[in-house]
């Protein structure tokens, strides 16, 4: 099953302008509580300030010394120095993270991607037209843990294969990986020497587990490549910033792979510079103001979210174990009828295999209020 989401928005924004009453629940944008994009001062300031050159002019195709470094301090943080003692890396500017993935997947010749189930639907464009292919298994348990041992049954039938994890803020889940989750699942990669691991961090920045990834890289002995984005964070959707980062322990035997630059100059030249000259300026009090300006984001997304997981608690709505981000997904057996029903209440979901897929990052904070009831109802009728 893979609906077009973008399409399902579309059709949702234009009834929304004919009818304010509409609930909009489609698109991964965080709006505020009068519908209206909510954009970053910050990122706005710097944008508006930006010379010709920083706004028009072509990029490096790898994205410039300067903006490798600013997206490898962004993404690690104070481990930032540790990472650059203990790996070796490449980095490749790229619009968007999908961009990412699809660029790694033109780069490795294994066939196989292994996905855990529910998964972002366009995942399967994204794969299918690298002409690999996905093999899938339930990422969660009937505990609502992370799914570990069906996951080592796909990985023993298929040693030679891609795995790839979207952490944290699972689209379309909501859930993201714990302390004991990443300790166990590295564990268990470390068994297939063969197995590369994708993380897709285009939620990064909303994730509020103390420990990240990279506190338990130490304990993974496999390749791996991070699809990195910056149009959520940055609240810059349409500037498409990126980045595909390879890395593998200096300890490792270096693999020999096709450069990443002259693949992603076949598919799109070079990343939008806007984007590339925005991550660059990142630096001193510009930093500090846009971590507080996230801050008061994540805020917006934890009111919405609490509201909405307490009231789907309330009303026995079976929903994905949820954490942080833009989107919670509603466990159903017939997702496109119930679709279909909730658009004529005037709600509009992204239905997915076996669920529907809430944002509750473009619903306004006083429509969170009742929805879960009228997806119960809905869906008992």
């Amino acid at each position: 099953m893979n609906f077009d989401i973008l399409e399902i928005s579309k059709e949702a924004r234009l009834e929304k302008e004919k009818n304010n009453k509409v609930i909009d629940a489609t698109l991964g944008v965080l709006k505020d509580d009068n519908n209206k994009l909510l954009t970053s001062k910050i990122v706005r300031s710097i944008i508006t300030n930006l010379d010709d050159a920083s706004l028009f002019d072509y990029s490096n195709i790898d994205g410039g010394k300067t903006y490798k470094e600013r997206v490898l301090s962004f993404i690690f943080k104070n481990n930032y120095s540790n990472f650059l003692e203990n790996y070796n890396y490449s980095l490749c500017a790229t619009p968007g993270a999908g961009a990412a993935l699809y660029l790694l997947l033109q780069r490795e010749e294994l066939k196989n991607v292994i996905l855990g189930t529910p998964y972002w639907s366009n995942y399967q464009s994204i794969i299918t037209r690298a002409d690999k292919n996905i093999i899938s298994y339930p990422y969660f348990d009937d505990n609502s843990n992370l799914n570990l041992l069906s996951l080592e049954t796909i990985l023993k039938e298929n040693p030679n294969s891609i795995l790839l994890i979207n952490d944290p803020c699972h689209n379309p889940t909501g859930y993201s990986l714990t302390e004991k989750d990443y300790t166990n699942l590295f564990n268990l990669i470390n068994k297939y020497s063969k197995i590369t691991l994708v993380l897709d961090l285009a939620y990064f920045s909303f994730g509020q587990e103390e420990k990240k990834f990279y506190d338990f890289l130490h304990l993974l002995n496999n390749r791996i490549y991070l699809c990195f984005s910056g149009s959520k964070i940055f609240s810059a959707y349409g500037l498409r910033i990126g980045a595909l980062i390879y890395l593998e322990k200096k300890t490792l035997v270096p693999k020999v792979l096709p450069e990443i630059e002259p693949i992603a100059r076949s598919i799109w030249g070079s990343s939008p510079i806007i984007g590339i000259s925005l991550v660059n300026s990142f630096t001193g009090n510009n930093l500090l103001l846009f971590e507080k300006d996230l801050a008061e984001r994540v805020e917006i997304l934890k009111k919405r979210s609490n509201i909405f997981r307490n009231e789907a608690a309330l009303n026995n709505l079976d929903i994905y174990p949820y954490k942080d981000g833009f989107f919670s997904s509603i466990k159903v057996d017939n997702p496109v009828l119930i679709y279909q029903k909730l658009i004529k209440k005037n709600i509009f979901v992204i239905p997915q295999e076996s669920s529907l897929r809430i944002s509750i990052s473009n619903i306004e904070t006083y429509n969170i209020y009742g929805l879960a009831k009228k997806i119960k109802d809905t869906i008992d009728e």
